[in-house]
């Protein structure tokens, strides 16, 4: 226990902590009952869902369950995931569900986000991904208002797989870094970053239609070294694709755009009628994911699409929306000796690096 304990020490010592985030954590399993272990006495909560929005632990209704420790809180989800937290856990009945929140300093989280999101890699590389999640953890803060979390562990926030993700490598990009953020006019914008870009980033209004200031397309050739880069395929039947979007009579699905690089934006569903729906490739990634509960078919909107008889072949590269930072290409760059500001200012060459402070 002492060695774990100075471990923790020494991952987890830094200055200018005081500012913290909530993270909503292991929601992706819809928990109904968790485990808390707390390390430092050894002491056991059973919690489980109550009646009348309440929660049982260790057999006691409570509305409200939070728990605090020196060391490490480990959370294990019945035949689910074991993982250790941090800070303050906060556990609540949300609609029949466990809303489980960590509350953590910022400085702690952007040791585990490094490693959760970037995995093994330069350390220059680490500090580039440092300074981008703490730039979306402080415009989270800033714009959350009375929500009961800032961010999830998921993707559609920034990965997060608490304690057991901090490493040595991680907690000095962390500290080497440390209250670095990305501005624009005097504001932290929006932050987005994505796995392989396969060829080149796009902007945020042609993925999801809105104007998120900041961001320059840039052309990119270092990540050909992404598992992801290359080509993979999906396919699918035209009576699936009915089923999935609700339609009958659909004769073919078109590219009716692309960027300068190949990535499609806009797709037409045409049907034998000669009537077409047009959508956002990225809305067709996010449908065909949500229909399968499963995020890795359509990996990213670079693609072409192969008709073979009643079946389409989804033929494409790269993983992730390609808005901003290409991990896989940073990972390059810092192999090649960039350090993490050439890094971020070529992915974005219209924001500026700078300390974090209330404007």
């Amino acid at each position: 226990m002492k060695r774990l304990f100075f471990i923790f020490l020494f991952l987890f010592h830094s200055w200018g902590y005081g500012i913290e985030i909530k993270i909503s954590i292991l929601g992706i399993f819809k928990p109904k009952a968790i485990r808390v272990l707390n390390q430092e006495n050894h002491q056991v909560y059973e919690i489980r869902i109550g009646g009348q929005n309440q929660i049982l632990v260790n057999g006691k209704n409570q509305i409200f369950f939070t728990l605090e420790s020196s060391l490490p809180l480990e959370l294990s989800v019945p035949s689910k995931i074991k993982r250790s937290y941090v800070g303050k856990i906060l556990i609540s009945n949300q609609s029949g569900i466990l809303q489980i929140v960590n509350q953590i300093e910022i400085e702690d989280y952007i040791k585990s986000v490094v490693n959760s999101e970037i995995g093994a890699a330069p350390l220059e590389a680490l500090k580039t991904q440092a300074v981008l999640a703490r730039s979306k953890a402080y415009e989270a803060i800033m714009k959350s208002g009375k929500k009961a979390y800032h961010l999830t562990d998921l993707t559609d926030s920034q990965v997060y797989k608490g304690f057991e993700a901090v490493t040595k490598k991680s907690s000095r990009a962390a500290a080497e870094t440390e209250g670095e953020v990305l501005w624009f006019e005097g504001k932290i914008p929006e932050i987005f970053y994505a796995s392989t870009c396969a060829g080149g980033t796009v902007l945020p209004k042609d993925v999801w239609g809105k104007n998120s200031p900041g961001y320059e397309a840039v052309p990119c050739g270092y990540c050909t070294q992404s598992p992801h880069y290359q080509n993979w395929k999906w396919e699918v039947s035209l009576q699936e694709l009915e089923k999935i979007f609700n339609v009958s009579h659909l004769k073919h699905i078109e590219v009716q755009s692309s960027d300068s690089f190949g990535r499609v934006l806009i797709l037409s569903l045409v049907f034998e009628d000669g009537v077409r729906r047009v959508l956002k490739a990225e809305d067709f990634r996010i449908i065909i994911g949500r229909y399968y509960r499963k995020w890795g078919l359509v990996k990213s909107s670079f693609f072409s699409i192969v008709e073979l008889q009643d079946k389409l072949v989804f033929v494409g590269k790269g993983l992730g929306h390609g808005v901003g930072l290409c991990q896989y290409g940073a990972k390059e760059m810092a192999f090649l000796g960039w350090d993490y500001q050439k890094i971020l200012n070529y992915y974005y060459p219209k924001m500026t690096i700078g300390q974090w402070e209330v404007k």
